[in-house]
């Protein structure tokens, strides 16, 4: 394989991430399409931090640092949430400009170079969540940033270098450790998928220099957090992850395993992948045949986490494949060419992706040319004007549809507030218009001023729509058990919850603690509102 042309590649890589990053910023705000909920969940959050609340410490989530703290950094520019949200999406985008040029010119030729870059940079700056729907969207951003270190990552420990191509290993190394770093802080499940293919890559190209480097990074990062921070951190972290480890409510998000293997929609990926294993073997590559071999659980398993369950590791396979095709002739038992074959494979790899991949590269134009008079603000009120460029589709804020069942005995509303029990609020969901309807809740809530508001539900974002505060310690997800609310003044019951399984869960952890007394102070068409109060100590140990 040819190397790359470094002054071709140099250019397209930065264009390609300027063009990414500046289209999404022309527009001047978000203006999103779907996932209402998710970005009230990031505002929700945005606005704990810029507060001075510390991640994990008095809120718990599971997803890291990295995923939120980079967006505040920009608040001293003047930045609302939506631009600097995509902002950050841009500095990521040119951040790894220079290590997507280095894997070109050190290990592929310019084409290879360019496809790799190029499914890097529009993963990382794209504005839509993923899969074929063209509907603007932020949710899981954080999945695509992960992934665009991850390409890096495996890009340099997977990849080898051309011949005679010596020195760099060392720094080679601290750049794949300053990804895993950032995928320990951005979203675990990615560290946990790609640390096996990237220590093993680094072993079967003899880069221990580059161990060495990534070692000493990760050391690095690890003690300025601590010696700043002390184990806390590390400590309120590990609880959160193990919150939704062992959820209920969440073991995966999307498809199971067996169907992520088995399914129609993903049996093409499956085999793609096993092909390249095969004629890798075939073609007497065996390092690299085992190398991708144990790269595919991992990367199933941050499929499998992942919501939508995008095989977006195609975008790395398929260069992958294709850069290892051998040079001389091999054929296998059949007379096949491998060399052909492994194009076959790469190409074929490309195909199933590439409609994931040009949703991503297009969503900026489509997001820049929206008519910005079908939007409206997804938090009405003025107490938060740092959220004003985050719009949404008013079709999505002035529809408020719900889902119930016709034909069931527990359809029926809460009428006996003397009493908190589960089984009496309604089996709703909100399907649509959810920010109208925590609207809704908030005229409930008027005549608590800056007291601690705990709802019982997967989003607790309501506070922002109130004049009251979010319960230090709570969950701005909920993923399991009551987090925080020994902290709460006021929870808040809504009539129709945003999911229910979670709601329900809930309302019966709630009604099976004997230290908490509820008084009913309000009851209307969309919520229930009870003061919290607690036992004294002595009183519930008797």
């Amino acid at each position: 394989m040819k190397q790359a042309n470094s002054a071709i590649l140099l250019v397209f890589l930065f264009a390609v991430a300027l063009l990414g990053g500046a289209i999404g910023l022309a527009k001047g705000g978000l203006y999103l399409g779907k996932h209402e909920v998710d970005t009230l969940h990031l505002i929700d959050i945005l606005l704990r931090l810029e507060d001075g609340a510390r991640i994990h410490a008095d809120f718990s989530t599971p997803i890291g640092t990295l995923a939120f703290a980079p967006i505040i950094w920009f608040s001293p520019l003047g930045l609302n949430f939506g631009m600097a949200f995509l902002a950050t999406q841009a500095v990521l985008a040119l951040a790894l400009v220079l290590p997507l040029w280095w894997i070109g010119v050190s290990r592929l030729s310019t084409g290879a170079a360019m496809l790799l870059g190029g499914v890097t940079l529009v993963t990382a700056t794209a504005i839509v969540d993923g899969q074929t729907d063209v509907s603007s969207s932020i949710s899981m951003y954080y999945n695509r940033w992960a992934w665009a270190l991850a390409f890096v990552a495996l890009g340099l420990s997977m990849l080898p270098r051309k011949r005679g191509l010596t020195g760099g290993g060392f720094f080679e190394g601290i750049v794949i450790g300053i990804c895993l770093v950032a995928l320990a802080f951005l979203k675990v499940t990615y560290l946990v998928g790609i640390a096996l293919p990237v220590l093993g890559g680094l072993l079967m190209t003899a880069n221990f220099r580059g161990i060495a480097g990534a070692f000493l990074a990760g050391c690095a990062a690890f003690a300025a957090i601590t010696f700043l921070h002390g184990l806390a951190p590390w400590q309120a972290y590990y609880e959160d992850l193990l919150t939704v480890a062992n959820s209920a409510n969440r073991a995966f998000p999307g498809a199971s395993l067996a169907d992520l293997i088995s399914a129609p929609a993903f049996l093409p990926t499956l085999i793609v992948a096993a092909a390249g294993v095969i004629f890798l073997r075939q073609s007497s590559q065996n390092g690299a045949a085992l190398l991708l071999l144990i790269a595919l659980p991992g990367l199933y398993y941050i499929t499998y986490q992942n919501f939508g369950n995008d095989p977006l590791w195609l975008g790395f396979v398929v260069v992958y494949v294709y850069a290892m095709r051998p040079e001389g002739e091999f054929r296998n038992e059949f007379g096949w060419d491998i060399r052909t074959a492994l194009s076959v494979v790469s190409i074929t790899g490309a195909v199933i992706i590439a409609p994931v991949l040009l949703n991503f590269g297009t969503s900026g134009l489509r997001h820049l040319f929206l008519d910005e008079g079908q939007y409206q603000r997804v938090i009405p009120t003025t107490r938060f004007p740092v959220a004003d460029d985050i719009h949404m589709a008013n079709l999505r804020v002035d529809t408020v549809n719900a889902m119930v069942p016709l034909l069931s005995e527990t359809n029926t509303t809460n009428n006996d507030l003397a009493e908190f029990d589960p089984t009496t609020f309604a089996d709703c969901q909100i399907r649509l218009g959810n920010s109208t309807f925590n609207s809704a809740i908030a005229s409930d809530l008027v005549n608590f001023e800056g007291e601690a508001l705990y709802v019982a539900d997967v989003s607790s974002s309501v506070w922002m729509f109130s004049n009251m505060q979010p319960t230090k310690g709570s969950a701005p997800w909920a993923y399991g058990g009551l987090p925080g609310i020994e902290n709460a003044d006021i929870l808040v019951v809504p009539k129709c919850a945003t999911q229910l399984s979670v709601h329900n869960a809930m309302l019966v952890s709630i009604a099976q603690r004997e230290d908490l007394v509820l008084e009913p102070l309000v009851d209307s068409a969309v919520s229930s509102v009870y003061r919290l109060n607690r036992l004294a100590a002595e009183s519930s140990s008797n």
